[in-house]
């Protein structure tokens, strides 16, 4: 089950203050829409006519339908620029984790032969600090708001010489220490996401992983129009982390981001909606199996 945020209040408060700006600049793009329409057709026909009337509730509709696509969008979709350390102390926006592509309009990756399936960015290295964690303790990736999608949620390290090169990460060097995908449950007839609805992406650093400097990825990949190929959506993001008080463990099996899926995963090419083939399904197994 997902862990309780260490700064829910917090977290949910930023959020509210966010919705409360975007429900302000739909109102403001309505509002503009609306006397531009009626500037426009007062010049044309009378304006208590039915076919200016007509005109005029149809631009209102159109500019509300924008509007209220702005913010579900911006409602449903997340990124994650916050690190939660030691004691629960959180990091301010992109100080240790690379600032992502979509920072500004939160929308997901879905081309998972994208170089950015890595890290979500592609200049933000060198711009962004590191922190240090100790092997063995619990740490968390926070989103900027809930997590409403379902899927499957992910994290990966890799061991790299230099933190803040792009190049880091390539290749087979990548490792997953978490994961908690749905299960199906025949009892409750449906797919069951125990992570839905959270704020946090919580993981413990393995004890055996030996000391060094490591990029630790966060992923969820959302899974509610995943029926199609190319309908999962990837939310990501990147650590830059000096592990501590390691061990000498082996850590593998090893993978290459991009190129650890296809995109023709049972886990990723899902319908959550409907019936598992054999009654049974569990999607953990096809991730499992490969990584």
């Amino acid at each position: 089950m997902n862990k309780e945020s260490p700064v829910p209040l917090r977290r949910d408060l930023r959020w509210r203050v966010r919705r409360c700006s975007l429900v302000l600049a739909c109102w403001v793009i309505i509002r503009t829409q609306f006397g531009l329409a009626v500037r426009r057709l007062r010049h044309q026909v009378p304006l208590k006519s039915p076919t200016t009337m007509r005109a005029l509730l149809s631009s209102v509709a159109a500019a509300a339908f924008v509007a209220l696509g702005v913010v579900h969008q911006a409602h449903a979709h997340y990124t994650f620029p916050d690190w939660v350390g030691d004691n629960n102390v959180e990091s301010t926006d992109w100080e240790y984790i690379r600032m992502t592509a979509n920072h500004i309009d939160n929308g997901p990756l879905t081309d998972v032969t994208s170089p950015l399936l890595r890290c979500y960015e592609n200049s933000t290295a060198a711009s962004t600090g590191s922190t240090t964690a100790e092997a063995g303790n619990t740490y968390s990736f926070m989103s900027d708001a809930v997590m409403g999608h379902p899927g499957v949620f992910f994290v990966y390290m890799a061991n790299v010489a230099d933190l803040t090169s792009e190049s880091a990460g390539d290749g087979d060097v990548w490792f997953k220490v978490y994961q908690n995908a749905p299960y199906w449950d025949p009892t409750l007839y449906e797919f069951v996401f125990p992570y839905i609805n959270g704020y946090n992406i919580t993981f413990t650093i393995p004890k055996a992983t030996p000391s060094g400097k490591y990029l630790i990825r966060a992923e969820q990949i959302a899974l509610h129009v995943a029926s199609v190929y190319g309908g999962a959506q990837f939310y990501i993001a990147c650590a830059q982390v000096t592990v501590t008080g390691g061990g000498s463990g082996t850590p593998g099996p090893l993978v290459a981001i991009p190129g650890v899926y296809t995109g023709y995963e049972p886990g990723i090419l899902i319908n959550i909606y409907t019936t598992p083939a054999d009654g049974a399904y569990d999607p953990r197994k096809s991730f499992d199996a490969r990584t």
